[in-house]
């Protein structure tokens, strides 16, 4: 069984590591993140150095995507002095040579010198060009670069080290150098970061930020599960017109829930007592502020980058504002295969993810409003599922305190989710406390009555084992005559 779980753990490890560069060569820094987090939390320490350095450059070149080169130096180093390149690098280093050679001048003579294939040692001669152009401000390397080769640049270099080859280059962004389907469109806050560095390639990256069609350099993450909250690059928004405006948060929750309303349809859900005329100006004002809040620096007459109005409709852009509520039923989704399939490690980790990503009810703030009632209780249910599926799990791996954590969560949420019941009872078993097992099993009956429902098969089974079940369907019996 050590052999099997070990087997189960490289494969896991191994296939994270890749997944990880595939996701930040595709741009989603964000998956490339939790991937690295996902192998990290998979990893067997029994597994030794070798397997912990694939964890270890997921994390480095998750830095690098984040723009903190010093600390992705500092990890690719960490890892050389556990697994040294030698005269030809371990398969750990194989998707990394770009990096490497870039933020750890050590290892250039190595890598100059190794005999690799045709499509790596573009990748290597890119590199040593970018040195060259940093250390000496030289371009004519990068000038050389065969730029019709983006997709093996894409899949090897990172994306900040090949939007800086690409402005040293003297080639634009959008240029028809690239192969259909292989346009390098950077993401505004990559060129941002390039233009605030000390390197040659500073003044080029200002240059092409006016040139970037796209949308400002920061992030937005709107929270709807719990208190509504807006965070701008992982800040809280505290202007005035976020926090004191329930109008704007509230127009903000509608656009949330209606991704494709009209303005007629907001404004009479809204001011459902006002004339439409009324109504409508009431909506111009609580829009124009609810923009304002977005994109405070947004230029007059100028188009939302993150709510799209076309026509009468009015549609908040999902694939440009991070919603908690969309990542949770993506994490749900995801848990829910994980289980089908019998990987029982994954489906705790994204069950977990979901289960800590759910702050309290959906929209909560509007509970009075009957167009959220039937979504926030289906995301209560599923959070509070998903608690339960993560205690079971837990339980299973012989942790039971942590288990009933979550058991608990999933009971403050739904106090009659036998599920969460049974696993709270059990862990009281794992710990060896009976007397706390005895009584968690009559808080479930008593539960059960007090809403006159019968317990499940599988709850009377586990009270009859305890020794209560006679004893208190005769109580109950004895209250019902």
């Amino acid at each position: 069984s050590i052999i099997a779980r070990q087997r189960m753990s490289f494969q896991s490890v191994h296939a994270i590591a890749i997944t990880t560069t595939v996701a930040l060569a595709c741009g989603d820094v964000t998956e490339a993140r939790h991937l690295s987090q996902q192998g990290r939390q998979v990893l067997d320490s029994d597994l030794g150095s070798l397997m912990a350095a694939y964890v270890d450059i997921g994390e480095a070149v998750v830095a690098l995507a984040d723009g903190d080169e010093d600390l992705a130096a500092r990890v690719f180093r960490t890892v050389l002095d556990r697994v040294p390149l030698g005269q030809w690098p371990p398969r750990q280093f194989m998707h990394v040579l770009s990096p490497l050679y870039i933020l750890c001048p050590e290892t250039r003579s190595t890598l100059d010198e190794l005999r690799l294939g045709s499509s790596l040692t573009e990748v290597i001669s890119a590199s040593r060009a970018l040195v060259q152009y940093r250390e000496a401000g030289s371009r004519s390397l990068l000038e050389e670069l065969n730029w019709k080769k983006l997709g093996i640049f894409r899949a090897n270099v990172s994306l900040p080290h090949l939007v800086e080859m690409a402005l040293g280059a003297g080639v634009q962004l959008d240029s028809e150098l690239f192969e259909a389907g292989q346009q390098l469109v950077p993401p505004r806050r990559v060129v941002n970061n390039l233009a605030k560095s000390d390197g040659p390639v500073a003044p080029l990256a200002k240059s092409a930020l006016g040139q970037i069609q796209g949308g400002p350099d920061f992030e937005l993450r709107l929270c709807v599960l719990g208190p509504m909250r807006l965070d701008r690059d992982g800040e809280a928004v505290e202007s005035d017109d976020w926090v004191r405006r329930e109008r704007v948060r509230t127009l903000c929750g509608y656009l949330v829930h209606h991704p494709d309303a009209s303005r007629r349809e907001i404004a009479a859900a809204l001011w459902p007592d006002l004339s439409e005329e009324k109504a409508q100006s009431n909506l111009r004002v609580n829009l124009r502020l609810l923009l304002q809040v977005f994109e405070p620096d947004r230029p007059s007459g100028a188009s939302s980058w993150f709510v799209q109005t076309e026509g009468s409709k009015l549609s908040l852009r999902r694939d440009r504002i991070e919603i908690d509520v969309v990542e949770f039923d993506q994490l749900i989704d995801q848990a829910r295969l994980a289980d089908e399939r019998g990987i029982p490690g994954q489906a705790l980790e994204l069950y977990g993810r979901a289960a800590d990503l759910f702050g309290g009810d959906y929209l909560e703030s509007r509970s009075h409003d009957s167009w959220a009632e039937f979504e926030r209780i289906r995301l209560r249910s599923g959070a509070s599922l998903a608690c339960a599926r993560v205690a079971e799990l837990l339980l299973a791996k012989g942790e039971p305190e942590a288990s009933m954590r979550y058991a608990s969560k999933a009971l403050s949420n739904e106090p009659l989710l036998e599920r969460a019941h049974r696993c709270r009872i059990r862990a009281f078993l794992g710990l060896e406390d009976r007397g706390a097992a005895r009584e968690a099993a009559k808080i479930l009956h008593g539960a059960l009555s007090d809403a006159g429902l019968s317990p499940e098969p599988t709850s009377v089974a586990l009270l009859t084992s305890l020794g209560l079940w006679t004893e208190m369907e005769s109580g109950r019996q004895d209250r019902v005559r």
